[in-house]
């Protein structure tokens, strides 16, 4: 797999560029992508996610440039990072949820090779449920490329059970949108039989009928400190290898109590 490398044009007053390439999570391919970059002899890089092919920092290392990485905080200290923690946010979520009433909550995911972030959000999912006595059936997550039309079929594969979940933590709103497209299509009224949360508070979330309740998380505050922080070691000026955001839940009306059926008299 061969990335893409187009160049734009940054307005920045320092007179850099900015090289995009995308891997879709795959780490071969990004180490393949960044020799290539390190052969154009590029100033310095940012990656996404805390987890990549070790051959990757060893290739930084010899080439002696600045790097940090994105969207996460190394718990270790031994790469410069700036990010947030998304153990909290999908525990946030998921606590909303039960302090609504939900007991049987699904989730829907990004499939977690490559991808530390889905990884981490699953882990404070279930950390949320276990601090409250619950766990997470297996037969109530669903693995799915990034995408809408995966996320409906998730979703779809969820409510279709009989002992489907009355709520679904979505790890972005992608997937959370993908669900309650499905959950429009199987007859489901959203929040009443099905409760939807996504984290990264996007328009696409926000712009739903009803609102989808999500995690505002700081993707405009990490860019301007990644870069910040390359640019001051660039030019030898000091900075802050390590920065970690606040996020918030932004509660919208994708999620209410359960309705739970009453039994037959």
């Amino acid at each position: 797999m061969q990335g893409r490398l187009p160049s734009i044009n940054s307005s920045s007053p320092q007179g850099y560029s900015l090289v995009l390439a995308e891997h879709h999570y795959d780490l071969d391919a990004e180490l393949r992508v960044a020799s290539q970059l390190v052969q154009h002899g590029v100033d310095a890089f940012v990656f996404v996610g805390l987890d990549h092919h070790p051959a990757l920092f060893s290739l930084l290392e010899d080439y002696g440039r600045p790097y940090v990485l994105t969207w996460g905080v190394d718990p270790l200290h031994r790469h410069p990072s700036v990010g947030f923690d998304n153990h909290a946010a999908a525990y946030e979520v998921t606590r909303h949820l039960i302090e609504l009433g939900h007991r049987r909550i699904g989730l829907l995911s990004a499939p977690l090779p490559g991808n530390d972030r889905a990884m981490t959000r699953g882990t404070g999912m279930r950390a949320a449920l276990a601090d409250a006595g619950l766990q997470l059936a297996s037969h109530h997550v669903q693995y799915a490329p990034i995408h809408l039309d995966t996320a409906e079929q998730g979703m779809a594969k969820l409510i279709s059970q009989s002992d489907r979940p009355t709520a679904v933590v979505a790890t972005n709103d992608i997937f959370a949108v993908g669900g309650m497209i499905a959950c429009r299509k199987a007859g489901l009224c959203i929040p009443r039989d099905m409760s939807i949360t996504g984290i990264d508070n996007t328009d696409l979330g926000a712009t739903q009928t009803p609102g989808l309740t999500s995690v505002c998380t700081p993707i405009i505050e990490i860019g301007h400190a990644a870069a910040e922080q390359l640019m001051a070691r660039l030019e030898g000026q000091p900075y802050e290898a390590f920065q970690s955001f606040p996020i918030e839940v932004v509660y919208r009306g994708s999620t209410a109590p359960p309705q739970y059926k009453k039994p037959s008299l």
